[in-house]
């Protein structure tokens, strides 16, 4: 149900979710749809959100409102007082340019020792990017669920920075079996941040949308 989008792109989390019966959480389902006219293949993440809830509205008979409510978040803010950043962040050696709408799709893997503007390496466990800024980083820990917080750029850190940070995920340390010795000396997430980028998750409160569901139905199968 997470078809409303965060400032930064990201997805809803089901806290920004409000009301609703209780098979939201737990039922999943199948949806084809077909376009009735064609979309540029660049405009389709744009557009996406809207076709998604029309499908909502119209099948689940879906009837909701935004409120603005304080939530529990994580400020991404630097870690040490003279604004010293980790040996795993430098400033970014390329000068990037904002990238232009009608950009073609970058790769997300840059060639060995290379560093390329905005492309990278984004994996739940690591983030290698030559030219990334800070409000960027806290958008893929959003994108990839890495904390159970949305986490939104507090550093004031301005620039793009050479980014290599390892952790190992939550997942991964509390599920038995998963963790092998390779992984044992690397840290979570928290503490990577903090040791590799001299950046901080913060516990606090903000102000967010919230999606407040007031009527939805199982939809009649086709």
């Amino acid at each position: 149900m997470a078809f409303r989008l965060n400032p930064d792109g990201s997805a809803l989390r089901s806290a920004q979710i409000a009301g609703g019966p209780g098979w939201l959480s737990t039922s999943q389902f199948e949806i084809v749809g077909i376009l009735k006219t064609a979309v540029d293949q660049r405009e389709l993440p744009a557009a996406l959100p809207s076709l998604i809830r029309q499908i909502l509205e119209t099948r689940f008979k879906l009837v909701s409102h935004a409120e603005r409510r304080d939530l529990p978040i994580y400020a991404l803010v630097k870690a040490n007082k003279d604004g010293r950043l980790g040996p795993k962040m430098h400033p970014a050696s390329t000068d990037c340019p904002p990238p232009p709408q009608d950009a073609p799709a970058l790769p997300s893997t840059p060639a060995s020792g290379e560093r390329r503007c905005y492309g990278g390496s984004f994996r739940v466990g690591s983030i290698q990017s030559g030219s990334l800024a800070v409000a960027g980083l806290a958008g893929h820990f959003n994108s990839m669920n890495a904390v159970d917080r949305t986490v939104i750029d507090r550093a004031e850190q301005p620039g793009r920075f050479e980014i290599d940070l390892r952790w190992t995920p939550l997942s991964t340390r509390t599920t038995p079996g998963l963790q092998d010795g390779s992984q044992s000396d690397v840290p979570d997430l928290f503490t990577a941040i903090r040791e590799q980028l001299g950046l901080k998750l913060e516990p606090t409160t903000e102000m967010m949308d919230v999606l407040v569901i007031d009527h939805v139905e199982l939809p009649e199968p086709n």
